[in-house]
Formats: structure tokens, sequence, C-alpha cells
């Protein structure tokens, strides 16, 4: 999932449902030895960067932010230009959001606030 990126600053962990990926909380304790509860079955993949948070993304990505009450507020289709995703959050009001970043290799959920 990391392509050419240094693996000694990215974490991952696994979560059954989106909300756990977007806390942080409830991770999948051994992913190796996982079984589905249900088939098929979605898996959500957070990624942090230990050192700035930040996402590096090399596919197609999608992008989506939801409100604190889990309304849709923004969904765009993005190719990442030099493995970097620029959003303009000016449309935004002030507030707390999660924003989803889909790809190929992963699915990440950040919690970010608006000022």
């Amino acid at each position: 999932m990391l392509g050419s990126q240094d693996p000694s600053i990215y974490l991952f962990s696994y979560h059954e449902t989106l909300e756990n990926s977007m806390d942080g909380v409830n991770a999948i304790v051994n992913p190796m030895a996982y079984q589905n509860i249900a088939n098929p079955q979605t898996i959500y993949v957070r990624l942090t960067n230990d050192i700035n948070g930040s996402y590096v993304l090399t596919s197609e990505s999608t992008v989506t932010i939801f409100n604190l009450i889990g309304k849709k507020v923004f969904f765009e289709t993005i190719i990442p230009q030099n493995e970097r995703i620029t959003l303009d959050a000016n449309t935004l009001f002030a507030g707390v959001y999660f924003i989803k970043v889909s790809s190929e290799e992963s699915v990440t959920v950040k919690r970010f606030i608006k000022k």
C-alpha cells in the first residue's frame, strides 16, 4: 500500500466499521488471523503518518467529506498530483468534519476542524 514511501513513519490499522476507523478505536488486533463476519465484508483501513498526519496517494482517489451528523457535504474523484490531493475547503462552514479518502491502495478516514 505504501509504494515507495518510508514504512517506518506510517501506521496501518484495520477496522470493521467506518466509525471505528474515523475514531481510531477498536482496531482488528490480528488482521492476518481475522475471520470475516459477513460475505462480502468491507474492512476499513486507517493510514496515519506518524510524523505529520498527511496522506500520500498514488492512484485515482475518491474524496468524501461528511459533516458531524454524517451528511455527505462533498464528493469528488481526484487523480493525485505529486502524490498529494489538494482540496478547497472554503465552501465548508466552520465545524467538525470527517474526510474519507478511498483509492485502490486503501480507505482512510480522518476528522478535521474547519475554522
